[in-house]
């Protein structure tokens, strides 16, 4: 299976993207800002990640991104904002704004759709366009 995550937008508001599963867009994607990998606070820096599945007590079955440098914990789960995340990768359906702000929208749909379909360990690939 390949996984990829295209990012397409990086400001201070964020970093958004799609998820490309086997070349077709599955789902978007939302991310902090690039803060030079900074934990809790950054998007991580591209490139090929090994993800496991992980029963997280707050978000149920996700996937954990393994050996991002210098970080832990990095998980794929839903979300709206990039303030969502402490670092995270979150998922929906659709780009948009809430309370004014961008966002992305539908994502506890998002993530059980990603349960039926992505397996319990997969390689991910996270590339800027």
């Amino acid at each position: 299976m390949n996984v990829v995550i295209k990012r397409t937008s990086q400001s201070a508001e964020g970093t958004f993207g799609v998820m490309l599963v086997n070349g077709l867009p599955v789902c978007v994607t939302c991310e902090r800002p690039w803060l030079d990998n900074h934990p809790m606070t950054s998007c991580i820096p591209a490139g090929g990640y090994h993800c496991t599945q992980h029963s997280s007590p707050k978000f149920g079955d996700v996937w954990e991104l393994q050996n991002v440098p210098g970080r832990t914990a990095i998980l794929i789960h839903p979300g709206n904002w990039p303030s969502d995340s402490e670092g995270c990768i979150l998922v929906g359906s659709t780009l948009g704004k809430l309370d004014d702000k961008p966002a992305i929208l539908g994502a506890k749909s998002t993530i059980n759709m990603l349960r039926t379909i992505l397996p319990p360990s997969f390689d991910l690939t996270i590339i800027v366009v």
